[in-house]
């Protein structure tokens, strides 16, 4: 851009750096079908679900219609499950470099002129680097409510410079509830965000009924989805079922121990040791208050749910990224960040990739089941539920996230007895059944003892695939 000014080529310059790092970081693990065991079930209930089974009845989770909408799209644009699995990771490489962006323009103009661009740089690098390092490489809902969140923030943004307000809070407020629809848990930084769209208009010179009526209005558009997709529900006879799976289950699950990894914080130090760089450069100004308490709100929301993995701290990161971004000038500190970050997440999803197998190894799985099934179903017990779908199997049970049924914390918040559908399942004699060598810790000892029984009775152990920590076991029902 040789005809811009110095900052158009600047803010050229950083894009560029930008979308170059976001596809450093992300394009190797494109096509990873072990990439999370959660991802893989999305795509599986946007497989089942574009087959004929009814959400929340045919095939069930607790997670919300939209996250699966989404997943139908990456279904269709892959034209199958297994073009799906790159679809959806490309889906998520998109999100994940306009989030990236918009948090790079936040920086920037928070920290104004040259070094804003370093500013900007900064966010703009740190946040995909963030994401590696917490099981981010793939496609997980908060990759997509992150994006919503940081757009929010920058209608926020642009709201305090605008001659009509509340049209960019209002804004703000619907991409949010947008966002409720593919991971409840946005409702914590919704509700921070919507304080901060309320000081805006009170910054904007509203007041007393003005200001209560827009609380309201930006309650009801944060809303609407959510009641958008229970009234379709509701038409079709299935609002229990959307309620049951949407809220109640989440309530029984809510609060649940899990022994939260301690890696998932230590993940975070390089970015907050420069957040309080960055705090003391920017001290206590409005935006910094409000980049706080989205961060602490985002933390709260995943020790709710137990902290049961790394991903649950993926919503920390926009604001942390915002705080961190102002420490940009120290770029010593900085750069060691920024390679500490890359390293552990490099690292990190290198080893989930070789423990469990490696790419490849649920294509492999799926072509050794599918002469085996023989007009009956399969179940899989452990790991791997996109092998109903890469295998072509018909499914058991509407309960195909393998812990549902099995897990010991999961069995009394799924709504049923978890155990008389197991005895079903079992009872019907899949064709094959797949289980992981060793076997996991977090079994119910009653299913454990149920799903051995069923295997010693009319079962052989055929195929067996290797990964670092075990192997896969295939058991074929005896003809």
């Amino acid at each position: 851009m040789a005809g811009g000014t110095p900052e158009q080529q600047r803010s050229v310059r950083v894009t560029m750096l930008i979308l170059l790092g976001v596809a450093a970081l992300r394009l190797p693990f494109i096509g990873d079908a072990h990439v999370h065991i959660d991802e893989t079930y999305y795509l599986l209930f946007a497989d089942r679900w574009a087959s004929g089974a009814i959400p929340y009845v045919g095939i069930w989770d607790r997670k919300p219609i939209g996250l699966f909408l989404l997943y139908r799209v990456a279904l269709w644009f892959g034209s199958g499950a297994a073009g799906g699995i790159i679809a959806y990771q490309l889906l998520a490489l998109a999100a994940v470099a306009a989030t990236a962006l918009m948090l790079a323009r936040l920086a920037g103009e928070r920290d104004g002129a040259l070094g804003g661009a370093r500013a900007a740089l900064a966010a703009g690098l740190l946040y995909p680097a963030g994401l590696l390092a917490l099981q981010g490489s793939g496609g997980q809902a908060t990759v997509f409510t992150n994006l919503a969140a940081t757009v929010a923030a920058l209608l926020l943004v642009r709201a305090l410079a605008s001659a009509r307000p509340f049209r960019l809070v209002a804004g703000a407020m619907a991409v949010l509830g947008l966002a409720l629809q593919i991971k409840y848990t946005v409702a914590f930084e919704a509700a921070v965000l919507g304080l901060a769209g309320l000081a805006v208009l009170w910054r904007c010179g509203w007041r007393g009924v003005r200001l209560a009526a827009a609380a309201l209005a930006m309650m009801a558009l944060g809303l609407v989805p959510t009641l958008a997709a229970y009234g379709v529900f509701a038409a079709a006879g299935l609002g229990p079922a959307f309620l049951a799976a949407n809220f109640a289950t989440i309530a029984g699950k809510a609060g649940a121990t899990h022994g939260g990894p301690p890696l998932a914080l230590l993940l975070l130090l390089p970015i907050a040791a420069l957040a309080v760089a960055g705090l003391r450069r920017h001290g206590r100004s409005p935006a910094t208050i409000v980049l706080i308490a989205w961060m602490l709100v985002a933390v709260a929301a995943a020790l709710l749910l137990g902290l049961p993995s790394e991903h649950y701290l993926q919503p920390v990161l926009p604001p942390l990224v915002l705080l961190a971004a102002a420490a940009a000038p120290r770029r010593l500190a900085l750069g060691g960040a920024m390679a500490t970050l890359i390293a552990a997440g490099t690292a990190a999803t290198v080893i989930d990739v070789r423990n469990t197998g490696g790419f490849y190894l649920s294509y492999r799985i799926a072509d050794a089941i599918t002469p085996h099934l023989n007009g009956r179903c399969l179940y899989v017990v452990d790991s791997l539920p996109l092998l109903y779908a890469l295998s072509g199997a018909c499914s058991p049970t509407a309960y195909l996230f393998p812990t549902h049924l099995t897990r010991a914390d999961e069995i009394a918040s799924i709504g049923i007895d978890a155990r008389a559908e197991l005895a079903r399942v079992l009872a019907s004699r899949p064709s094959v059944i797949v289980i992981a060598n060793p076997r996991q810790p977090y079994l119910d000892p009653v299913a454990r003892r149920m799903i051995d029984a069923r295997l010693a009775d009319g079962y052989r152990l055929g195929d067996r695939f290797a990964f670092a920590t075990g192997e896969y076991q295939l058991y074929y029902a005896d003809r």
